[in-house]
């Protein structure tokens, strides 16, 4: 990472050095600024991955437990899709965003060596390593006798509630209000739709998790314009020097 010199131009005439008479040391309050700076900067670009990571995972949610809930007796009102056909394009759906989010955490500090780059492709390996781990695991207990009213309630349960953790995990590597709040909510909209049954938790599902995810998105996409902004904006030392 490239070195900055905490100094200030008195505005004389002439070319100065790091220490030259000409120079004064910026005050405690414009080299916390400067510093802040040079940390967004470097947060950036995992901001912006972690947004795509969000939209495209409420999104895949969104349509793939709306076919849930549109292919079973008493859900959707206005038509009903073939189970088979809705579970085959839910299953798609889900290993789809699962594997948006194993690419797009690969991308977490590209060009960055050390642990900031390990630390993002871990994280977004973890994704669809833990979804396939809940998902096998259901299909173990399902040879084992799970009767299938509880593997509808099963399956869709574990996939949102790793998901959850794994936001609450997320929000512990990138420090984020939207991601702690999200994981907490993926973890309740768990617990509330299992309790409701089916067919209606699919719904519960596509609508409040799949949407907290975009709105958890669009949240981060804002958080990092603003951080472009900031940094835009006229250096208010500069006017003092």
């Amino acid at each position: 990472m490239a070195t900055h010199d905490f100094t200030r131009e008195t505005g004389s005439g002439g070319t100065h050095g790091p220490a030259g008479d000409g120079d004064v040391p910026l005050d405690p309050s414009d080299m916390a600024r400067l510093m802040r700076t040079q940390a967004d900067r470097t947060r950036r670009p995992d901001i912006r991955v972690l947004r795509w990571l969000f939209v495209l995972t409420g999104v895949g949610w969104f349509v793939g437990f709306g076919l849930l809930w549109s292919s079973e007796r008493g859900g959707n009102p206005l038509f009903r899709l073939p189970s088979d056909a809705a579970d085959i394009a839910y299953a798609v759906v889900v290993a789809l965003s699962s594997l948006a989010a194993c690419l797009l955490g690969a991308l977490v500090g590209r060009g960055m060596s050390g642990p900031r780059a390990r630390t993002g492709a871990i994280y977004g390996f973890a994704w669809p390593i833990a979804m396939a781990g809940a998902v096998l695991f259901g299909i173990g207990l399902v040879r084992a006798g799970m009767p299938a009213p509880v593997a509808e309630l099963y399956f869709p349960g574990a996939c949102c509630l790793v998901a959850g953790v794994l936001s609450i995990c997320g929000s512990a590597i990138w420090p984020s209000r939207e991601r702690l709040a999200l994981g907490g909510l993926l973890i309740a909209t768990t617990i509330v739709a299992t309790l409701l049954g089916t067919p209606h938790h699919a719904l519960v599902y596509a609508v409040v998790a799949g949407g907290a995810f975009v709105v958890a998105g669009i949240r981060t996409g804002a958080r990092a314009g603003g951080a472009d902004d900031a940094r835009s904006a006229p250096d208010p030392g500069a006017a003092r020097g």
